[in-house]
C-alpha cells in the first residue's frame, strides 16, 4: 500500500490501485510545474504505470484531431469559381478528412473536378 515517503499525493482504492482522479499527485502544482512539459514529465511514468496496472488487458486506440483544424478559421472554397456546377468545400468537409472519419460526397465531387 501507500508509503508516505514515496507516494505523497497518491491515493489508492480498496483494491490497492492508484485512484488517479482522487490523487493530488496528478494535480497541476505551479510551485514545481513551471509549464506543461514539466507537468507531463512529472506525472507520465506514474500515470502510465497506473493505467497499465489497471487496464493492461484493454486494447487502446488513441485518436485525436489536430487543434489546428478546430481553431483556425476557414473560408469555404468554391471550385471552379463561376461554374454553375462548382463544388463548395466547407470547414466541416475538411474535418471529415481526419483519420477515423468518413469522406462525404462533397470531397469526392471536389476530387473528380
Amino acid at each position: 500500500m501507500a508509503d508516505p515517503d514515496l507516494d505523497f499525493g497518491i491515493v489508492y482504492d480498496e483494491h490497492g490501485f492508484v485512484h488517479i482522479l482522487h490523487s493530488t499527485f496528478f494535480d497541476v502544482n505551479p510551485e514545481i510545474d513551471n509549464n506543461v512539459k514539466e507537468y507531463v514529465e512529472r506525472i507520465l511514468f506514474t500515470l502510465s504505470e497506473a493505467i497499465e496496472e489497471q487496464l493492461g488487458s484493454v486494447q487502446w486506440w488513441i485518436t485525436s484531431k489536430p487543434l489546428q483544424s478546430i481553431m483556425e478559421p476557414f473560408e469555404d472554397v468554391i471550385y471552379p469559381k463561376g461554374d454553375p456546377d462548382a463544388v463548395s468545400i466547407s470547414k466541416r468537409d475538411i474535418e471529415l478528412l481526419e483519420p477515423d472519419t468518413f469522406i462525404n460526397d462533397t470531397i469526392i465531387d471536389f476530387y473528380i473536378k
